[in-house]
């Protein structure tokens, strides 16, 4: 073998060893789109890049992504490839094709409950004076879409096909949702950060029941919580996740905020707008919604406080 070509094996071996040092995720992806989809502003809280409207659904799509460090994003928790976790959906204002904006969970056929910061918009700019800001529910947008991950087959840990149902529906804020921004556009407190979204047309998938969580939440408990990564460190993809954390106890005097433990690095530990789920065994309740925190903060929203709210929204679409 000459030198010049010792060389391209060398240099061979240290690009595959490269990669091989971060997980490429691929998705064969099918996308169903049950509701068109048009542009809207894009103003909410957590800032995203904005994205284009997808084609009609056709043949599956491969997308290709690579992103982190694979043991850097191993710290969000278990990738739930075995579809356990079915019911928590991606939610966004725009077209999620390209990955989750926000996370949600479905409580019936037609509705799936979220935080509210995730669809609703960013105040005008408030920079002159040092003034805060305020978001309320009259700043929510009329309409946002959910999105449904199946996962199918799975080759390795880090490779499986999936199914996108895209769902159009009204967004439904808590009367009482809001939120005061001071100057740098940082929290500085948060109310009834939930919302409802009502799907157009119901999903064809059935699952089980999810109760609402009735017992108070309590310091030093461990809740499930699952949603889906955004941004480029999640690799874009339609990754959901599934992790345990432990309730420090309720955000100060607030009665339906609460704060929970950070694992590592800030990035990996909320699914804004997932659900928070006490589990005994086999059963499951939902017992909060991953809701806007701060830098040195993880906060949830009990459902258990709000309770009468989200029973009846969705009593009011059943009769």
């Amino acid at each position: 073998m000459s030198g010049r070509d010792k060389l391209v094996v060398i240099l061979f071996l240290l690009a595959v060893g490269g990669a091989a040092s971060y997980g490429l995720y691929r998705f064969k992806l099918r996308q169903v789109i049950v509701d068109p989809i048009t542009s809207g502003p894009s103003d909410r809280i957590p800032g995203q890049q904005s994205q284009e409207n997808p084609q009609d659904a056709g043949s599956p799509d491969n997308i290709e992504v690579m992103p982190s460090n694979s043991n850097i994003l191993d710290a969000a928790g278990t990738r739930d490839f075995n579809n356990k976790y079915l019911s928590t959906v991606i939610v966004s204002v725009r077209e999620p094709l390209k990955g989750a904006d926000c996370s949600g969970v479905v409580l019936g056929p037609r509705h799936v409950l979220t935080a509210a910061h995730c669809v609703c918009k960013r105040p005008p700019s408030f920079s002159d004076g040092g003034k805060s800001a305020v978001v309320e529910s009259t700043d929510c947008p009329e309409h946002a879409y959910a999105a449904m991950v199946r996962y199918g087959t799975v080759r390795n840990k880090l490779i499986a096909d999936s199914d996108l149902f895209i769902h159009k529906g009204e967004v439904r804020p808590h009367p009482d949702f809001k939120i005061v921004l001071d100057e740098a556009g940082t929290a500085q407190s948060v109310n009834a950060d939930l919302a409802i979204i009502v799907l157009n047309n119901p999903l064809k998938e059935r699952l089980p029941a999810l109760p609402i969580a009735e017992e108070e939440l309590q310091s030093r408990e461990t809740l499930v919580m699952a949603g889906y990564g955004h941004g480029e460190e999640w690799g874009e993809g339609h990754y959901r996740y599934v992790r345990s954390n432990e309730l420090i106890g309720p955000e100060g005097a607030s009665k339906d905020r609460f704060l929970y433990e950070q694992k590592g690095i800030y990035l990996y530990n909320g699914f804004d707008g997932g659900p928070c789920f006490r589990e005994r065994g086999a059963k499951r309740w939902l017992a909060g919604i991953a809701s806007l925190g701060s830098d040195k903060s993880l906060t949830l929203t009990s459902t258990i406080a709000h309770r009468e709210w989200i029973h009846s929204e969705i009593q009011r679409d059943s009769r």
